[in-house]
């Protein structure tokens, strides 16, 4: 069973503080939580046409720099259901 798959988030570093969801803590406010295989994490941040393109988009406009961290890694696309869905 392959272990490729990770999930993913993207934060906007306009938006300091202290961001709590059940056992994460992130440094920045989270737009976007997703999963991923291979480069995902990077092709995402082409993404134009969601939300988060928009979103994406509207920050790259603003010259605010998008952070990205994997959060979960080697996961299996069913332990990603089982988790995540």
């Amino acid at each position: 069973m392959s272990t490729d798959y990770y999930v993913y988030v993207l934060l906007d570093s306009s938006k300091p503080g202290i961001w709590k969801y059940d056992n994460l803590v992130f440094d920045f406010e989270p737009f976007y939580i997703g999963k991923g295989k291979d480069d995902r994490i990077i092709n995402t941040l082409r993404d134009k046409n969601s939300f988060k393109g928009k979103k994406i988009s509207k920050l790259k406009s603003n010259n605010v720099e998008i952070l990205t961290k994997k959060i979960y890694e080697s996961l299996t696309n069913e332990q990603y259901y089982r988790d995540w869905e």
